[in-house]
Order: structure tokens, then sequence, then C-alpha cells
């Protein structure tokens, strides 16, 4: 494939050696995923993560961290979103991302909130809706004990 080739999907074809064509794309694509309309949202998110595994067009660490940095907000609220294909692209597409993201502790504490939110644990203790008083304090919390195998002897008939 020469450097000239292009990339085709359904809307448009991207010059392969034109890198701020393919930032439009993808940010027309991302900008698409807070769409009301359903059928708009799928299909972005589908082009987004169809183009990105494609490997036609090479992206190295930092054009990942580039894509991480402008559109993780939009790849976050899709995570969150109500139609499952879009929630299933978002995920797999937020993987492809941090897969090949040579930093990406900037973006943890927002993984982090949404998986919290997504997954619904936000009191994994079940002490959120007991008062204050009641609750015990971290010495008093239950500890896992592990009991060791006792030595046995050998019986002798």
């Amino acid at each position: 494939m020469t450097s000239t080739e292009n990339v085709a999907d359904s809307n448009s074809i991207i010059p392969i050696d034109n890198k701020e064509a393919t930032f439009n794309f993808l940010k027309r694509n991302f900008n698409a995923l807070n769409e009301p309309n359903i059928v708009t949202k799928k299909s972005a998110s589908t082009e987004i993560y169809n183009f990105l595994q494609t490997k036609k067009y090479d992206l190295d660490s930092i054009q990942i961290e580039q894509i991480m940095n402008n559109f993780a907000k939009n790849i976050l609220k899709a995570i969150a979103d109500n139609v499952e294909k879009v929630r299933e692209n978002s995920i797999k597409l937020l993987n492809f991302l941090l897969s090949r993201c040579q930093d990406f502790s900037p973006h943890l504490p927002y993984i982090i909130a949404i998986m919290v939110e997504r997954t619904n644990c936000h009191d994994l203790e079940g002490i959120q809706d007991i008062p204050e008083i009641m609750r015990p304090n971290p010495s008093q919390k239950p500890h896992v004990h592990v009991n060791l195998a006792e030595p046995t002897e050998e019986v002798i008939n």
C-alpha cells in the first residue's frame, strides 16, 4: 500500500498521509456520539472502532496519546450510554487505546470513576446507610483468617 492510497469508510474517504483529515474524521465521529439519534451513535462508534482496528493507518504511541487526550471525555461518556452497541464499542475502543498508550495515568481517575458508577459499587463495605456513630472502626472490620493445616501423625496399625 502506498502512502497515497485511502482508507474507505461509510461516510468519507480519509487520506492516510493526511493526519489533519484523520483527526477531523475522528473528531466528527466522536462528536456524533453525543447526538440523540441512536443510529448515528451506533454508526459513529462502529466507524471509530473499525477505523482504529484496521492497521492501515499505523498509529504510534504519541498519536494514540493525542487521541486519548482529545477524545477521552467522549469515550467515557459513551461507556455510560443507553445503547448497548455504543457501550460495547466504547469499552473496546478504550481497551484498544489504553493498551497502546504509553502513559494513561492522567486518565485513570476518570476511568475508575466511570467504572465505579457503571458497576454500581460505591459502597462495597455495605455501611453507607448505617449512621456514622454506628460504623465500625477500621480495626473492628472483619478480617480474613487463614486456618493453617494442623500437623498430623501417621497412624500405625
